[in-house]
C-alpha cells in the first residue's frame, strides 16, 4: 500500500515540473539532459531529507503520526483545490540549475514531510520524486518544443490536489 502513496506523490508533486518544462519549450529554449538530472536530483534529496526528518518527529508520535501526516496531505490537497489568483511566472533562460531545482523542489517539502509522518519510506520517496521529476521536467520540455502551448494549470493543479486527497485518506484510514 505504501508503494502506491509513493508513487502517488512522486506524480502529485511533480505535475508543475511538466508546466515548466513546456513553458521552456514554448519558448523554443531546450532543458538539457544534464540539466534535467540536477534539477531531479535536487528535488529527491529535499524529499529525502524532509521524509527522514518528519520520521524521526514520528517515532515519537507514534499513534498519532500518521493521521496528522494524513491530514496535512488532505489539506495540502484541499489548499490547491482552492481557488486562487493565477500569476504568471517567467523563469528567466539564465537561470542556473540550482535556483530552477530548488524552485520546482518546493512543492515537495510540505508532501515530504507528511509522508514522513505517516511512515513512508524516505529513500524511496526521494527516488521516486527524483525519478518523476526527471520524466515530468523532460516530458513537458519536449511537449512544450512540439505542441508551442500550455496545458491548463488549473487541470494539473486539481489532478495534484486529487493525488494528495487520495494518499491522505488512504493513509487515514490504513
Amino acid at each position: 500500500m505504501h508503494g502506491i502513496s509513493i508513487c502517488l506523490l512522486g506524480i502529485a508533486t511533480n505535475l508543475d515540473n511538466l508546466c515548466i518544462g513546456m513553458a521552456y519549450g514554448c519558448r523554443g529554449q531546450k532543458i538539457a539532459l544534464r540539466m534535467n538530472a540536477c534539477i531531479a536530483l535536487i528535488s529527491g534529496l529535499i524529499s529525502l531529507v524532509l521524509c527522514l526528518f518528519s520520521s524521526y518527529i514520528a517515532e515519537g508520535l507514534c499513534v498519532l503520526a500518521n493521521f496528522v501526516g494524513a491530514c496535512l496531505l488532505i489539506a495540502i490537497g484541499i489548499w490547491t483545490l482552492w481557488p486562487k489568483q493565477q500569476k504568471e511566472t517567467a523563469v528567466s533562460a539564465q537561470a542556473s540549475v540550482w535556483m530552477l531545482g530548488l524552485a520546482l523542489a518546493v512543492n515537495c517539502i510540505p508532501a515530504a514531510f507528511a509522508a514522513g509522518l505517516t511512515g513512508l519510506s524516505p529513500v524511496w520517496l526521494g527516488s521516486t520524486v527524483a525519478g518523476f521529476s526527471f520524466l515530468t521536467v523532460g516530458l513537458g520540455n519536449r511537449l512544450g518544443c512540439l505542441a508551442k502551448e500550455r496545458w491548463p494549470r488549473r487541470l494539473l493543479d486539481v489532478l495534484s490536489a486529487l493525488c494528495m486527497l487520495i494518499i491522505g485518506v488512504v493513509e487515514m484510514l490504513w
